[in-house]
């Protein structure tokens, strides 16, 4: 499979490499949505921002929509830093920028060790009596994993951005949401939650509650960039 602007005629076929992103970006965010809404309309949890998202994905129906939407959402997260990735090395291969100078690969290390701990969170979510200690540690490694590789990756588009590889367009959109990210993460340690730990069930807060929605957004938009950046490259199969 190959990532290029236009396909050849010898392809098998291609599609778009922004519909990953935006479907991982579309699909969990439906699924977070969907478990909030029928959880208060059937009295399971209260209101936003007295709820957190694990615990409107523990009841009968939302646990089976959470677990198809975050669970896909996670293998499709990881494809979404994959080409990211390659499309990195691609254009600024194109430009004769050394972007390897840069360990672009740390942050798909980072991307890829988050959306396996969305993974392993949501396998645990169930009716029943969970394993509480296994779901909060894996979306804990959720949150950082993917904070840290948003925030790297936008470390490594700032330097291809200063060098004219992408443009100051294509470049603040990354920089907006990982600003946003650290304000997030300054609030969750001022407030005395150590960021990526908030919402731990009867616990949490509303203030947890309401940072665990924003910094899932605000990674989740950082993926839909990633699909805007990537939009006019299509995913080719070719015969070898």
């Amino acid at each position: 499979m190959l990532l290029v602007e236009s396909a050849p005629s010898s392809s098998l076929g291609s599609f778009s490499a922004g519909l990953i992103p935006k479907a991982a970006f579309w699909i969990a965010t439906a699924s977070i949505w969907l478990c909030y809404i029928i959880a208060v309309h059937l009295g399971q949890e209260p209101p936003f921002p007295h709820c957190w998202i694990s615990g409107t994905a523990g009841h009968y129906p939302t646990y089976i929509i959470f677990r198809l939407g975050t669970i896909s959402g996670s293998t499709l997260l990881i494809l979404s830093w994959l080409i990211n990735h390659f499309w990195i090395r691609q254009v600024s291969e194109l430009a004769n920028f050394k972007v390897l100078r840069f360990l672009p690969q740390i942050g798909l290390i980072f991307g890829i060790m988050g959306a396996l701990g969305l993974m392993g969170s949501t396998a645990n979510i169930d009716t029943g009596t969970h394993n509480s200690r296994w779901h909060t540690t894996c979306a804990s490694i959720f949150f950082i994993g993917a904070g840290l590789s948003s925030t790297y990756n936008t470390f490594v588009a700032t330097a291809m951005c200063y060098y004219g590889v992408i443009s100051k367009k294509d470049y603040l959109p990354k920089l907006i949401l990982t600003v946003l990210l650290f304000i997030q993460v300054y609030i969750s340690n001022h407030h005395g939650t150590t960021y990526g730990t908030f919402a731990t069930g009867p616990l949490g807060n509303d203030i947890d509650h309401i940072l665990e929605y924003t910094a899932a957004f605000t990674i989740l938009f950082y993926i839909y960039i990633i699909g805007m950046d990537v939009r006019k490259y299509n995913l080719v199969y070719e015969w070898k």
